[in-house]
């Protein structure tokens, strides 16, 4: 059920890729902010200092294919001999993508497998039902810490708010990444409705991206991008 779940997220990767149309600057400016050095894009004193970069996207915008499109282009780019895995993850579309908990240990599940860690596998698949929520992000925090990854998670607005996964994005928080290591998310943005005094959106995600400094890609629907 685990590798069912890794495939299930590959073939995502792989339709939206096929999919995605044009909008080559966006793309490009999307590659530009999440290829600057580490130095450049993190606040090494933000809770949040371990995500490089956010693509926010109104419903509709074509976000998904989007965060599908960048990840094939990051993968061809890389320098000879980085050799780094990319894990991608599609929020909301499979049984281990709707929680925080389940879907660390679904992509801590996938590290240990690229670089062959059999026995802390075996120990993940042993303890996985009884740890806690904060023991699950310690485990995940220290694994992301020692081995190298580029990691996209699309949609987290997507995520149930359990343990504040989605509002407060917990399962990224207060930690530190691998020095060649990329983390990249997407969210919709949240928006409120003036004529009927209402928030059509509020999901909170964006709130931690701008409060927190997050570099930012924005998207909207094709009337053109802009970068902050």
């Amino acid at each position: 059920e685990h590798l069912e779940e890794m495939l299930h997220h590959c073939k995502i990767a792989h339709q939206k890729t096929s999919s995605f149309i044009g909008r080559e600057e966006l793309v490009e400016a999307a590659l530009a902010l999440i290829s600057r050095p580490a130095d450049h894009t993190e606040d090494r004193s933000s809770p949040y200092s371990a995500i490089t970069a956010a693509i926010i996207g109104q419903s509709g915008a074509g976000k998904t294919s989007l965060v599908s499109k960048v990840v094939s282009l990051f993968s061809l780019r890389l320098s000879e001999g980085e050799n780094l895995p990319i894990i991608t993850r599609y929020c909301g579309t499979s049984r281990f993508s709707l929680h925080g908990k389940d879907l660390i240990l679904s992509i801590s599940l996938q590290l240990l497998c690229i670089y062959r860690e059999k026995d802390e596998i075996q120990m993940l698949l042993e303890t996985k039902l009884n740890q806690q929520y904060e023991e699950a992000v310690t485990s995940f925090s220290s694994l992301l810490q020692r081995y190298p990854v580029i990691l996209f998670v699309d949609s987290v607005d997507q995520l149930s708010n359990k343990d504040e996964a989605r509002s407060k994005l917990s399962f990224l928080k207060g930690f530190q990444i691998h020095e060649k290591s990329k983390i990249v998310i997407s969210t919709l943005p949240d928006e409120y409705d003036e004529t009927n005094r209402r928030w059509k959106y509020r999901y909170l995600c964006e709130k931690v991206v701008r409060d927190h400094k997050i570099p930012v890609v924005e998207m909207k629907h094709h009337s053109g991008h802009k970068r902050s």
